[in-house]
């Protein structure tokens, strides 16, 4: 009888024990179980298309994590303006962003290749992904550059099937540019306003329409539906295309958040971000259209330069672009980005489905 109560004692005592090591492990394993928190900035306005889309992607990327990915989003620079998040996504300040490479080549040379190379979405999505064409920069160039400054460049965020120029004063020969003071968003384009003879002034978006209205700028180069969701056609007359080609913004996170993640969470921004970057390009092509409706209904002047004036635009605004990269990333990348771009050019593989089977 003694000898039972002795076991009957230790067994109380094992379980017991036991309880309490599971009670302890309890929050642990709870804790674990908390969705992993991902702040994403965005510059555009909340009804921007591009907003929009990385709401889509948020969406997106929640569901296919299972819960797993929660998302805090700051549209319209609400934490961060554009040029702040050069030095804020490598650091940690937030864990993803919309991003203008152009604006991180103090720290990413690379940056450079974002725009204008005077293609469209075709050759462009070929350039940056077909690796069987001999093209693909994003893999050889771009994802490896930002990996070095902390960042995982994940996709592109179109933003315009080509560019234009709205100004208070009509252009309508290349000559009308002389003198003209244009907002740029970064030292590509600008070297292209430059070679047409403009001023370039570099700028927030959201500094040019106060700009325009007080005469410290003549005009600014953007996407058109820039023209129309920041209304700069309120206080500018005239628009011009110059065909500088596809223009998208980058997507990216933050490299040491991105290596903390799970594969399968991985998976699921991945997968969203191709989603993204897909509907991004059709909406980008809808509202190009629309924002022009818009300012033709609206009275402005809608100029198109002569197949000739496009021809010049692209070769001087191109050897321009190169005169400026080249300084900032060796004559030897650059003439592997430039063989990569004729090659693209060659491709046949349209733009749709080079997104749908690229890999990251």
């Amino acid at each position: 009888m003694k000898s039972n109560r002795s076991v009957g004692n230790v067994l109380l005592v094992f379980f017991l024990a036991v309880g309490l090591l599971l009670w302890g492990m309890a929050p642990a394993a709870i804790a674990q179980k908390k969705p992993t928190q991902v702040r994403v900035s965005c510059q555009m306005p909340a009804a921007h298309f591009d907003s929009i889309a990385v709401e889509r992607f948020i969406k997106k990327a929640e569901e296919l994590s299972k819960g797993s990915l929660k998302f805090t989003y700051y549209p319209a620079a609400q934490l961060y303006k554009e040029h702040e998040l050069a030095d804020v996504l490598p650091a940690g300040g937030v864990e993803m962003a919309q991003i203008g490479l152009d604006r991180h080549v103090g720290r990413v040379p690379e940056g450079n290749f974002i725009y204008p190379y005077f293609v469209s979405e075709d050759p462009y999505y070929r350039w940056w992904y077909d690796k069987e064409g001999g093209a693909g920069i994003y893999y050889s160039i771009l994802k490896p550059a930002f990996a070095r400054d902390n960042m995982h460049l994940l996709s592109t965020l179109n933003y315009a099937p080509d560019y234009a120029t709205i100004t208070n004063k009509p252009v309508r020969t290349l000559a009308d540019y002389k003198g003209l003071k244009i907002r740029s968003s970064g030292k590509s384009l600008g070297a292209v306003l430059e070679v047409l003879g403009a001023k370039a002034i570099v700028m927030a978006s959201s500094e040019v329409y106060t700009a325009i209205q007080r005469g410290t700028i003549d005009g600014a180069l953007s996407g058109t539906s820039s023209f129309t969701s920041r209304k700069w056609y309120e206080i500018a007359n005239y628009v011009q295309h110059i065909s500088l080609g596809n223009i998208p913004f980058g997507f990216a996170a933050n490299l040491t958040f991105w290596n903390k993640l799970t594969p399968e969470q991985k998976k699921a921004i991945e997968e969203a971000s191709r989603e993204m970057e897909i509907w991004a390009v059709e909406a980008s092509q809808e509202e190009h259209e629309k924002s022009l409706e818009i300012m033709r209904k609206a009275g402005l002047e809608i100029w198109q330069f002569s197949a000739e004036d496009r021809a010049k635009i692209a070769e001087i605004g191109l050897g321009a672009v190169g005169s400026v990269v080249k300084g900032d990333v060796g004559e030897k990348t650059w003439n592997d980005a430039m063989k990569a771009l004729q090659n693209a050019q060659k491709g046949t593989t349209p733009w749709k489905k080079m997104l749908q089977t690229r890999t990251f």
